[in-house]
């Protein structure tokens, strides 16, 4: 393994956050809090590298494949969105580098960890998305900043009584209302659960929908779409290429 400890931190997902602990802040006083997290991680993780990653201009594929994902969330706030470009030149001035993803950030961070871990680099993703949670079975690490505190495989298994690598059979299932993900109408997340404990996959379930009651043989009948479309809509990309060289990241 290398000596070397890259920082992913999901931008948007930090700064909203403490922006929204004091929204009326003037604009320099923020970016100072910000690269104040910044190299509050930097130390606290022993990081050599640090990475922000941030969503693209363009429309997600996720919405395009399904117009009501993420529909209803706030809008970001105007004296937030329109000083991220002065944001993130305060970064960069402070040391720390940024990263446009093509698309949402999550799927870039998913990419580069996973590209990074085939080299033996240790990777922690700075978030506090619970999506990120699968990738914990590929050796990746997570971290909350603002409880400061690790999200580990027996954490996620402890909150949803299944390993991470399964969390997306359970949308699939269940959904996500934070997200819009729809899942199957009528199987709730405790149904989603004794299922999945019972089959251990979405095409499990549906291989054994003989042995459940009519009930929930209908319900899962008439929303097998549905559960198709959840999988895809909460697979994280890890595909992605990107031109990194990872010396331009150091903090």
């Amino acid at each position: 393994m290398s000596q070397a400890h890259v920082l992913l931190v999901d931008g948007l997902n930090l700064v909203r956050r403490i922006h929204a602990a004091q929204p009326e802040q003037p604009a320099q006083q923020f970016a100072e809090r910000v690269s104040q997290a910044l190299n509050k991680l930097k130390r606290g993780q022993s990081a050599s590298h640090l990475l922000l990653v941030w969503d693209g201009d363009r429309n997600s594929w996720r919405k395009q494949l399904y117009p009501h994902y993420k529909a209803g969330r706030n809008p970001m706030p105007e004296s937030l969105s329109n000083n991220l470009e002065m944001l993130r030149l305060h970064c960069q001035q402070a040391g720390f580098q940024s990263l446009q993803a093509p698309q949402e950030a999550d799927d870039a961070i998913a990419s580069i960890a996973l590209a990074l871990r085939k080299h033996e680099i240790s990777t922690t993703i700075v978030s506090t998305d619970k999506g990120f949670s699968p990738l914990l079975d590929k050796g990746v690490k997570l971290w909350d900043h603002f409880n400061s505190k690790a999200i580990d495989a027996e954490a996620v298994e402890h909150r949803f009584q299944l390993p991470p690598k399964m969390l997306t059979q359970y949308w699939a299932l269940a959904g996500d209302s934070g997200n819009k993900i729809p899942g199957v109408t009528g199987i709730g997340n405790k149904t989603a659960l004794q299922l999945l404990q019972r089959y251990r996959s979405v095409k499990g379930v549906y291989q054994h929908l003989d042995e459940l009651p009519q009930g929930q043989q209908k319900k899962l009948n008439d929303g097998k779409e549905m559960a198709r479309l959840s999988y895809q809509l909460v697979q994280l990309k890890t595909d992605l290429t990107f031109n990194l060289k990872l010396n331009q990241y150091r903090c």
